[in-house]
């Protein structure tokens, strides 16, 4: 018995220590998936959501054609982690001149006088992918808290997310957007 207590228990306070420090990691990484696996379930339904209201607003006679190719070259953008980030960086919601994002604006409000049903499937279609692409990426997240903040500081500014997509679109197919044009 008195040999029990005359042994080092040096090695045996290191591996208790090992052993709570591995608990923690694992509880922190345990966390962390349960937390991205809950952001990946809600871009998820936010793609399924951006999908057909982006289909229903493509197929819709009445969406006017420049609009639906807008859309689309949108929706190919943030598909794209890198093309996303990029706008993401250089979306500045303050600036009130940008033409693409005043073209948003035109587009949306024409919308909302010719068929409102129409220009919430239209809206639907860009907040669901610009929601679902936030959560899809996870370098995203430092751009996202900053982009958020101003796009909800600055009323009516979501346009400038959307005319950032089309801008980087346009500079890699030297402007003509490589689409296919959108039969009327």
């Amino acid at each position: 018995m008195s040999h029990f207590f005359d042994m080092d228990v040096g090695p045996l306070v290191a591996l208790a220590a090992l052993l709570c420090a591995l608990s923690v990691h694992v509880s922190v990484k345990c966390t962390q998936l349960r937390h991205r696996r809950i952001q990946l379930n809600v871009a998820n339904d936010l793609l399924k959501q951006h999908s057909a209201a982006l289909r229903k607003f493509v197929e819709d006679p009445e969406a006017p054609t420049k609009t639906k190719e807008r859309l689309l070259i949108y929706s190919r953008v943030i598909s794209d982690e890198d093309k996303f980030l990029d706008v993401l960086s250089q979306v500045d919601v303050k600036r009130s001149n940008d033409p693409e994002a005043k073209g948003y604006q035109k587009d949306l409000a024409q919308l909302r006088v010719m068929n409102p049903e129409l220009a919430e499937t239209f809206a639907v279609a860009v907040s669901s992918g610009l929601a679902a692409s936030f959560l899809r990426y996870p370098d995203a997240s430092e751009i996202m808290e900053a982009t958020i903040a101003k796009v909800y500081a600055t009323p009516r500014k979501e346009g400038a997310v959307f005319a950032g997509a089309i801008r980087k679109d346009r500079s890699e197919h030297n402007g003509n957007g490589g689409m296919t044009p959108v039969p009327a």
